[in-house]
This record gives C-alpha cells, structure tokens and sequence, in this order.
C-alpha cells in the first residue's frame, strides 16, 4: 500500500483477528493529490473608462489592504497622468502602467515574469493579492488580479478578479498562454498593504 494511503489508515489487531481502523485524515485534500485552496477575500471594482484597467486593479488593491482608502479611478487618473480626469474623464482614457499606480497608492513592493504555483500560494497565504499583466497575442495589455489558488487532481487553478469580465477561476496553464482565448500572463505585480 503506497506510503500517502497509510496516513488515514491505522492498523490495530484484537486476539487473532486483523482489523483496520479508518481515522480521519487531517488534511484529506493533500492526501488525493491537492492542496488545501487559499482564498482571499477580494472584489475589483469594474474598470469606469475602457482603459482604466491599471485604475480599478490599483484601486481594488488599495481598497482590499485599507477599506477606508479614499482612491477612487478618477483620482488615481488625476494623480498619474496629472490631468482632471474626475471632471473630463474621456482625455484621461489610456493605458497605463500598473507599478507605477500601486506607488501612488502605497502598495506596490516590485514587480517580476511570472511566479511558480507555489509562489503564487505563498502571496496568498501571507493575505497579499498579487496584480497580473495580461499581454493580448494581438498587442496591448490587460491588468487583473489574482486572489486564489487551489490545486485538484494535479491540476493547478487560479481565481482571478477581471475589472471587465469579474471573477473567473482558470486553470495555471491557460493563464500563462491562454486566457479568455488569447492573452498571457507576462508580469506580477507583488503588493503591500
């Protein structure tokens, strides 16, 4: 009997009679072949101009560490790109670079390519949300953030929280080469409370 099935299962004989006792596993799910998931409590707002994906990720970050953060996607605007974008949002309607918000806000630690599965559960556990740069085969870019990860039946999966498409829970492949068709995961963005 492999080793990892003999960790819910105790052995014990009473007079001639071999008997096995079936004791609950302490972690059930790591015994099958998975982790237990980590889930952190998050909820990006939807982007309010078509390229403020770098403002609702920032936002939603800074919101997720201090729910009395008073950053809106107007003002983040207005603070990055040094216009009136609360007033006259539709000249303010650009791409932008998501490090460079999460600094304004006070949440940005550094950014890198992407993590391992493990680094990713690692982010997680300590309660940091991690921001992702989406790269269309196409060109352009798209921020998320990612807030979740299980693993099942040698299957990695993440939850992610899309400012356009909301909460979507994809596998670690298809976010590395293919999410929502044709995008992928090109950076991580680490963050602070």
């Amino acid at each position: 009997m492999p080793d990892i099935l003999r960790q819910g299962i105790e052995k014990f004989s009473i007079g001639s009679l071999g008997l096995i006792n079936l004791k609950p596993a302490e972690n059930f799910t790591s015994i099958l072949g998975g982790s237990t998931p980590v889930m952190l409590t998050f909820s990006i707002q939807k982007q309010i101009q078509t390229q403020w994906c770098w403002a609702a990720t920032a936002v939603s970050i800074s919101l997720f560490y201090d729910n009395s953060s008073t950053w809106t996607q107007c003002s983040l605007a207005e603070a990055a790109l040094n216009s009136e974008c609360c007033q006259f949002p539709e000249p303010c309607n650009k791409p932008w670079y998501l490090h460079e918000a999460l600094t304004i806000t006070d949440n940005f630690i550094k950014y890198s390519d992407t993590l391992t599965f493990n680094e990713v559960e690692d982010e997680l556990k300590n309660g940091k949300v991690i921001g992702c740069r989406i790269g269309w085969v196409g060109g352009g870019g798209h921020f998320v953030v990612l807030y979740g990860c299980k693993s099942v039946d040698g299957v990695n999966y993440f939850s992610i929280d899309d400012p356009t498409d909301g909460k979507i829970e994809v596998t670690e492949a298809a976010f590395l080469s293919a999410y929502q068709g044709s995008g992928k995961w090109t950076h991580t963005f680490i963050t602070k409370p």
